[in-house]
């Protein structure tokens, strides 16, 4: 018998050089994922919680918990599917993006909860920032002010493009949601989201221009909800992930 290994199935780029909108100040985020070994099944283990930092910010998942996750669809997860930049490991990755667009909108009543969801997450982190910012603005600490700008600025920026990506996708009649995550060069709202991040902006500017985008996708709540989940492609992911973890686990067994 081998021993109990875990297996990469796909290292895949996350974040702002997914959407296009990196610039020399972005670090390239990556999640990597990996089939259980005999004992994380045995043991019934997720070890998905786990994460590294070498020269690039990786976190770490079971292979397992990518369904649960597109099935909710969590926006950070599903854009694995249109990553920039892969490395594959096996075919697990090919088969999975031969029906990237079908999982996308799998979901899309969970897709537009999660997305305004996170998005309002976003908003409360940028009002959080943006009382310390003007408390350190009174101290006179212009190291920690310009800090704290830089910080509200990057989370209006996110929520904005991720209320944004819920208008685009809708645009296309959810044909593409890879079109709907990433800008075209000469895009107007990739230049505001650049822009915004330039952190020269102030907070009641920055929460006026959430507000907007917030009203534009509250009006989209019905026609995301008028789908169902569509209970094809998830019995397919399903299969997908449990015939690959099954022919790398006996391979570990040597069966």
């Amino acid at each position: 018998m081998k021993t109990m290994s875990r297996k990469n199935a796909f290292l895949a780029s996350v974040g702002s050089i997914n959407y296009n909108t990196d610039d020399i100040n972005s670090d390239e985020d990556k999640k990597l994922y990996q089939f259980p070994g005999f004992k994380d099944m045995y043991e019934n283990k997720d070890f998905s919680k786990s994460s590294v930092s070498l020269e690039e910010d990786i976190e770490v998942h079971d292979i397992r918990k990518l369904k649960n996750m597109l099935v909710k669809s969590n926006i950070n997860f599903t854009e694995v599917m249109f990553a920039q930049n892969v490395t594959k490991w096996g075919s697990f990755y090919d088969d999975l993006i031969t029906m990237r667009e079908e999982i996308a909108r799998m979901n899309l009543p969970y897709l537009y909860e999660a997305c305004v969801g996170m998005a309002r997450r976003k908003l409360g982190d940028f009002n959080r920032d943006a009382i310390a910012y003007y408390q350190s603005q009174s101290k006179g600490n212009e190291e920690a002010t310009q800090a704290l700008k830089m910080k509200y600025s990057k989370n209006i920026a996110t929520g904005i493009r991720i209320l944004d990506s819920l208008q685009r996708y809708a645009d296309n009649g959810f044909e593409s949601f890879g079109n709907a995550i990433r800008y075209a060069d000469g895009d107007e709202v990739r230049h505001l989201i650049l822009d915004i991040r330039k952190a020269e902006r102030s907070p009641e500017a920055l929460e006026i221009l959430f507000q907007m985008k917030l009203g534009e996708a509250n009006a989209l709540k019905d026609t995301y909800r008028a789908h169902k989940l569509d209970t094809y492609a998830e019995k397919w992911l399903n299969e997908l992930i449990y015939h690959h973890t099954k022919a790398h686990i006996k391979d570990e067994l040597g069966l």
